[in-house]
């Protein structure tokens, strides 16, 4: 089945009303249909620590790659975490987080499989181990 491609016309940009030389250009933006995006890699890198279990890496469409999820023993088992930087105020702010359920489903799905042949590689097993929802942590885009 052929991808569907959206588009959407966005006004000429005129660079001399920003101060700068003469410039004018056309702008186009495309993106893919929403729910059309496949994790086509799954890097497993297992980690003996206390709550950390793994760091993970995803290649998104062969194209985009997503380096740092971790796979976290919480208080009712395991969960995904995105990757995610620390602000000056202490709190962690995601990086990189899925816009809804749907896909973040998906990338948990992908990586959990991807965690469990890693683990089965190793002689050791996901059974005994519960998964669990991510916490929800104010991911969001307001800095």
């Amino acid at each position: 089945m052929p991808m569907q491609y959206k588009t959407q016309p966005v006004s000429a940009l005129t660079a001399k009303s920003l101060g700068f030389a003469t410039l004018k250009c056309n702008v186009e933006t495309t993106w893919k249909k929403a729910g059309s995006m496949k994790i086509t890699e799954v890097k497993i890198f297992p980690v003996n620590e206390d709550r950390l279990k793994a760091y993970v890496t995803i290649t998104i469409d062969a194209s985009f790659v997503v380096r740092d999820l971790k796979v976290i023993q919480g208080p009712q088992g395991l969960f995904i975490a995105m990757p995610s930087k620390k602000r000056k105020d202490g709190q962690f702010r995601d990086i990189a987080h899925p816009l809804n359920q749907e896909t973040r489903q998906l990338i948990e799905d992908m990586v959990f499989e991807a965690y469990e042949k890693e683990l089965q590689a190793m002689g050791a097993t996901l059974v005994s181990l519960k998964r669990q929802k991510a916490p929800v942590n104010g991911g969001g885009d307001d800095y």
